[in-house]
């Protein structure tokens, strides 16, 4: 196997291997929303419960602010992990790309010579 079509073949698995990683961090990235959507449901809830005078206000801001603060946490990491997938997915991609182009050149270049 000629080391330019062999370097093509290495950059599509390569670049195919990236794209893997990224539907995988994407699907736990839905995970996570799921679970945040979840659990800010259930601050809005408790909220709604005590939010009928401003004691009761005060209260349920109390129980539910560690929750808050977890769901802010968690929006974060999920950000910060879209930003990770999208850039794997890019790169994976522009390897399947280049890889695919570095097997078609050298076909092509080669071809008229294999007659």
């Amino acid at each position: 196997m000629n080391t330019k079509r062999g370097l093509g073949i290495g950059l599509i698995i390569l670049g195919l291997i990236f794209i893997f990683i990224s539907q995988h961090i994407q699907h736990r990235i839905n995970e996570g929303q799921l679970e945040v959507s979840s659990g800010q449901s259930q601050v809005d809830e408790t909220q709604s419960l005590f939010g009928w005078n401003p004691v009761t206000k005060v209260v349920g801001k109390g129980l539910t602010s560690g929750a808050e603060a977890r769901i802010a946490a968690g929006q974060d990491e999920i950000t910060h992990y879209q930003g990770i997938a999208h850039t794997l997915l890019t790169i994976g991609v522009i390897l399947v790309i280049a890889g695919a182009a570095m097997i078609i050149m050298f076909e092509f270049r080669h071809w008229g010579r294999r007659r």
